[in-house]
């Protein structure tokens, strides 16, 4: 995969012109973007939405949502057991199983552009919101309870005997987030992006920090692609996320 993206970046780059960090006006900075990307996890990996709406040259609004799938096994027995789930006596199934979970951030940011301070363009900017991450509900059932499932698929009854199934059900993780940041526009198709997180967690968990980092490159006016990574997330995990973005 990265020899597919090294050959894009520089077959596009023989193709189409340069404007050099000098030259680059408020015209050929596109404020805007939409990206769909593939973001890993120390737990896994996933889908990964962003989006940013610019209002005018100083406010706008972002968004972002993931959802991943864990590939680390935990026994239940004992993870049920760590959390406190009360369980039939019978053998629970899955034996095993993983976390899947869905992470979803939105809030308002304020920039200002400079031009000539620099060899390039840059835009300082802060942005505040709200930082979610969401465990799905596992349902671990007997075997009797699975055999009984399956024989009344067929039938219009759905109910459940709750002597015969345990439920793990998480509380999900809310918090503050704020970043503050630099955004250098190295030329008319090249992005630095640069930024410090601060995560506020309910109370219960450990407040987190990140050092942001984003990397954009568009071989066309509109759509290019970017790497992403941050060293902590608002669990404490590094990320890394690749991603085509379009932009307006």
């Amino acid at each position: 995969m990265k020899n597919a993206i090294a050959v894009l970046i520089v077959s596009a780059s023989l193709s189409a012109p340069v404007v050099v960090a000098k030259e680059v006006t408020r015209s050929d900075l596109y404020d805007s973007t939409f990206s769909v990307g593939y973001k890993t996890r120390d737990l896994g990996a996933g889908v990964n939405l962003d989006t940013e709406f610019n209002f005018s040259d100083n406010v706008g609004v972002y968004g972002s949502y993931h959802q991943i799938s864990s590939d680390d096994r935990f026994s239940t027995a004992d993870t049920l057991d760590r959390y406190g789930v009360g369980v039939p006596e019978d053998e629970l199934f899955p034996r095993e199983f993983s976390f899947d979970l869905s992470g979803i951030e939105y809030g308002v940011s304020l920039r200002h552009t400079f031009y000539n301070m620099l060899e390039t363009p840059l835009s300082v900017y802060v942005k505040a919101g709200v930082a979610t991450i969401d465990y799905d509900d596992i349902t671990f059932s007997t075997a009797d309870a699975s055999s009984s499932s399956s024989d009344d698929s067929d039938t219009s009854s759905n109910d459940s005997n709750p002597e015969e199934e345990a439920v793990l059900s998480l509380s999900s993780i809310d918090s503050i987030k704020t970043s503050a940041g630099v955004k250098f526009f190295i030329n008319n198709r090249t992005t630095f992006d640069v930024a410090y997180t601060q995560y506020s967690l309910d109370e219960g968990y450990e407040d987190q920090s990140s050092v942001d980092v984003e990397i954009g490159y568009f071989p066309r006016k509109n759509f290019g692609l970017s790497f992403m990574y941050e060293s902590a997330d608002i669990t404490g995990e590094s990320t890394y996320n690749i991603q085509g973005t379009v932009r307006w």
